[in-house]
């Protein structure tokens, strides 16, 4: 029996909204950019955590017994590699040195350089907050805290071959790539999550350090309450554009950086 024309509008039109529904769903999985537009391939973030201000990471850094804190004007962009992989990449001024900015920082440049290079779910930081410090003669410190939530992970092992996170970045244009074997901290506080690099002085490349159990208490009893080492994170430090940058990836990554306690 043939189903009468009326009728037939009258179903279309409900699976129409159904499924409309359905895709505004998953559009909200992805986050929308200032105007709505939401896009697997490069978005910027609008309120996706909580994120600490710069002086309150400072103060606590401080507070930490991290000597030398310095702020620097960088930028937070986490993307998915195209093996699935969470990247987070840490734009920062020459050397991260302190009181300077990453000038060089076009965010169009940045998605169309990782798109081409395959990489999907590109997301930015509206403003991070971003502290270089000491916390030993040996070991330097990056602190930093976003409202961007870090990319899915559909990565089966826990961490990236180090080969592949470097030819990744080389087909973002990124030149001088260096490994270094650092720890990742995250901590969570009153006002947001913090992620603490912890790395050789400078992030040399070639060069590693370790974090002590005092090291990693002196933290949690001064502000960063919680605070864990995030495992299987491999670190590759570059150039572009007269930027330092510093790519960071691993199963780790995927929890959220910037969200509130």
């Amino acid at each position: 029996m043939k189903m009468p024309t009326a009728m037939k509008a009258v179903t279309l039109a409900t699976v129409s909204v159904f499924a409309i529904a359905l895709g505004s769903s998953g559009a909200l999985a992805q986050t929308s950019n200032s105007s709505g537009a939401n896009s697997n391939s490069g978005v910027t973030t609008s309120a996706a955590g909580q994120k600490m201000g710069q002086s309150d990471l400072k103060s606590k850094l401080e507070k930490a017994g991290v000597d030398d804190r310095e702020e620097f004007k960088g930028h937070l962009v986490v993307a998915q590699a195209p093996s699935g992989q969470s990247v987070q990449l840490l734009f920062g001024p020459e050397d991260f040195e302190g009181g300077k900015s990453a000038d060089k920082f076009d965010q169009d440049r940045v998605r169309s350089k990782l798109t081409k290079a395959g990489f999907s779910n590109i997301q930015f930081g509206s403003a991070a907050s971003m502290v270089r410090g000491q916390m030993s003669d040996d070991k330097q410190i990056l602190a930093f805290s976003s409202d961007v939530s870090p990319a899915f992970n559909v990565a089966q092992s826990d961490s990236p071959a180090t080969s592949d996170l470097k030819k990744d970045m080389k087909n973002v244009d990124l030149g001088d790539r260096s490994e270094f074997k650092g720890k990742l901290v995250t901590a969570r506080t009153d006002q947001g999550t913090v992620r603490i690099l912890i790395g050789p002085k400078e992030f040399e490349g070639g060069k590693s350090v370790e974090l002590s159990a005092g090291d990693l208490d002196k933290l949690q009893q001064n502000g960063f309450s919680d605070a864990q080492v995030t495992r299987d994170v491999t670190m590759v430090k570059g150039e572009m554009d007269d930027m330092q940058i510093i790519a960071l990836s691993g199963q780790g990554l995927s929890s959220t950086t910037g969200s509130a306690r």
